[in-house]
C-alpha cells in the first residue's frame, strides 16, 4: 500500500475515528487503526467490537492494499508533523509503515490487516432519515439521562422506538426518566424498537457537531446492530440486550399541582440553591403555592438559601424536595423559554414538558426529607 494524503487530512480522519480505538483489549490488533487503500480511496476503520467508526480521507492512492497501525502513536506523530505533504508506504507482509514528509522518514510496526474484524452489516427494511439537528438535539435532551452503572446494563442505553412518521428515544437511569418523540418526513417506517448504547448515541451527536455539515443523518437497526451515517462517516454501535423498562407507566397521567414557570429563572434558582446543599442528596426544596415558587436549600457548614420565582401555580399547594442536579441536568436540555413543572404529590414523581405539547417530558423522583416527610 501506498498513499499520499496531506497532514489535515490525515489528522482529521484518525481524530473521527479514534474514539472508537480499544483501550482494554486482549485482542493488540484492535488497539490500532484499519487503513485501507481501494478502487482510488483511502479509508480509516476503528471498532472495539461494541463501537466501530469509519471514515475517509483524501488524498492519492498510488498502491492499493491495507495495514493496521497503533492509534495512540500514530496520533501523536501526526499532530507533532507539520502541515503538508505525507507519503504511508506500507510493507504489508512484515505489517510496517513508513511516514514520509519534508526531509523526515518514521517507520512504524503495526499488525496484519487481515486480522483486523470486519465491521458487522446490518440488515433493515430502510434507513430512517432523521434531520441532523433534529438527531443532535433528541441525543442531548436523552442520552444524559441513562445509567452510569452498569448493575443493569440495558439503562446504560437509549431505547428507539420507530413507526409510521414517529421517531421517540427514551432514558430511565432509576431516579428519572427522559423522554423526546418527533415527527419525521418518512412515512410508513416499520415498528420497530432497538436499545442503543448512550455512549454510540454521544459518539453521533460529536460527529454532527465537530465534522462537515450534513442535511440529515441516516439510521439503520437490525441484527443485532444500529448504523448512523452522517455524510460519509459510518458509526456502528452493538445494541443492548434486555428488557427496557415500561416507561409509559412511569409517566404520570394525571396531577394535582400544575406549575407554569420560565425555563430560564428555575434552572438559575436551582443552581443557586445547589452551591449551598452540601449533603450528598444536594436537595433542595420547592414551596408552591400562589403565584410563585420558593426554593431553599441550607447546610451547616455554608448557610441557607431562599429565592422566590415568578409563577403561574394551578391545583393544590406542593411541598417537595429533589436532588438538584437532577432538575438541573434537565431544565439545562430544554429549548424553549416557559415549561410546565406538574406533580400529584410530594411522594410522586414530578414532570417537567413543553407547555405546548407533549414531545419532551422529564420525569424526576423527588426526595423524601425531614422537612418534606
Amino acid at each position: 500500500m501506498r498513499i499520499s494524503l496531506t497532514q489535515p487530512q490525515l489528522a482529521g480522519a484518525i481524530q473521527t475515528v479514534a474514539r472508537a480505538v480499544s483501550g482494554k483489549t486482549t485482542a493488540p490488533v484492535l488497539t490500532g487503526i484499519l487503513i485501507s487503500a481501494e478502487n482510488s480511496r483511502i479509508t480509516l476503520k476503528a471498532y472495539d467490537t461494541e463501537i466501530g467508526i469509519q471514515a475517509p480521507a483524501g488524498g492519492t492512492v498510488e498502491r492499493d492494499g491495507s495495514i493496521v497501525l497503533p492509534a495512540k502513536i500514530m496520533g501523536e506523530i501526526i499532530r507533532s508533523i507539520p502541515q503538508g505533504n505525507i507519503t504511508i508506504d506500507a510493507d504489508v507482509s512484515n505489517h510496517t509503515a513508513t511516514l514520509t514528509w519534508g526531509r523526515s522518514e518514521f517507520t512504524i510496526h503495526g499488525f496484519d490487516a487481515v486480522q483486523f474484524p470486519s465491521l458487522p452489516e446490518i440488515s433493515a427494511a430502510g434507513p430512517i432519515t432523521v434531520e441532523t439537528e433534529t438527531m443532535k438535539g433528541m441525543i442531548r435532551q436523552t442520552a444524559f439521562a441513562t445509567a452510569q452503572s452498569d448493575a443493569r446494563p440495558v439503562l446504560t442505553g437509549v431505547l428507539l422506538e420507530a413507526s409510521g412518521r414517529e421517531l421517540s428515544m427514551v432514558a430511565i437511569d432509576g431516579v428519572r426518566l427522559s423522554f423526546r418523540r418527533v415527527y419525521l418526513s418518512n412515512d410508513g417506517i416499520p415498528e420497530s424498537k432497538a436499545i442503543v448504547p448512550a455512549r454510540a448515541l454521544n459518539e453521533v451527536a460529536r460527529l454532527i457537531q465537530s465534522g462537515p455539515e450534513v442535511p440529515s443523518v441516516g439510521l439503520e437497526a437490525g441484527q443485532g446492530h444500529a448504523l448512523f451515517t452522517i455524510g460519509e462517516v459510518r458509526v456502528i454501535s452493538r445494541l443492548l440486550e434486555g428488557q427496557f423498562p415500561p416507561y409509559q407507566q412511569i409517566i404520570p397521567k394525571s396531577y394535582s399541582t400544575t406549575v407554569t414557570i420560565r425555563r430560564q429563572d428555575l434552572h438559575d434558582a436551582c443552581e443557586r440553591a445547589s452551591l449551598v446543599s452540601s449533603d450528598d442528596d444536594n436537595t433542595i426544596r420547592l414551596n408552591i403555592s400562589g403565584g410563585c415558587v420558593s426554593m431553599s436549600a441550607a447546610s451547616p457548614e455554608v448557610g441557607r438559601v431562599r429565592e422566590d420565582v415568578d409563577a403561574q401555580v394551578e391545583g393544590e399547594s406542593l411541598e417537595i424536595a429533589f436532588n438538584a442536579r437532577l432538575l438541573i441536568e434537565g431544565l439545562r436540555v430544554i429549548d424553549v423559554d416557559e415549561v410546565l413543572l406538574r406533580s400529584t404529590g410530594k411522594f410522586s414523581p414530578a414532570c417537567i414538558r413543553y407547555v405546548d405539547h407533549e414531545n419532551f417530558i422529564y420525569v424526576v423522583m423527588p426526595l423524601r426529607t425531614a422537612e418534606v416527610s
